[in-house]
């Protein structure tokens, strides 16, 4: 019977043990993963461009489809080369077949390249967990063959979303893009030296 009994205790102190370790030992807080182990997960996307071929002067229309996604808010970021600018005013989201107007919190650019930088409540996309960001851009000039990229990362809750985006420092890590070609690449033209007449 003692032996028993001390089995006993033993297989419900395993059972207590497996029951902490199983629920992370309490403590973390934080925002809604839905992964388990505690790290935030940003969304997965698809981006595309339609058309994806037109000439200087015209316009493509750009759609980041969002899915997978948490309870963590997140930022949406959109890289394009030179020869491409954001229409002003063209961007809206689509949520369960409802329009909703946001237009992009960042517009920064390098010196080959520009970012559109949305920072997004994970609570809009409601139980769904999905939605679609659009907007245009118009072709300044022939780029021939480029790509337009998309990068979701997690919104950190400790930094100001102000602070939170460097063009310098990106932190853009491609997880989709998609090609256009705008006319023919415009070759570029070095400017050729003028002879010095002899004395």
């Amino acid at each position: 019977m003692k032996r028993l009994f001390r089995l006993s205790n033993w297989f419900l102190l395993s059972a207590a043990i497996a029951i902490v370790i199983g629920c992370g030992g309490g403590g973390g807080g934080g925002g809604g993963d839905e992964t388990g182990d505690g790290a935030a997960v940003p969304p997965a996307l698809e981006i595309r461009a339609n058309p994806n071929e037109f000439d200087s002067g015209d316009r493509t229309s750009v759609t980041v489809r969002l899915y997978d996604i948490t309870r963590d808010p997140f930022i949406l970021k959109v890289r394009y080369p030179k020869g491409l600018k954001y229409v002003n005013n063209s961007s809206f989201v689509v949520i369960d077949d409802q329009l909703y107007d946001i237009g992009p919190d960042k517009e920064r650019s390098s010196s080959d390249f520009t970012y559109l930088v949305y920072f997004m409540d994970a609570d809009l996309f409601f139980e769904n967990r999905e939605g679609t960001v659009h907007f245009q851009l118009e072709a300044t000039k022939n780029t021939g063959e480029v790509e337009i990229e998309g990068d979701a990362d997690v919104d950190n809750p400790l930094v100001d979303n102000s602070g939170e985006f460097n063009v310098n420092t990106p932190q853009f890590d491609p997880q989709d893009s998609t090609e256009i070609k705008v006319g023919e690449a415009e070759a570029e033209t070095t400017p050729t030296p003028t002879a010095t007449p002899a004395a």
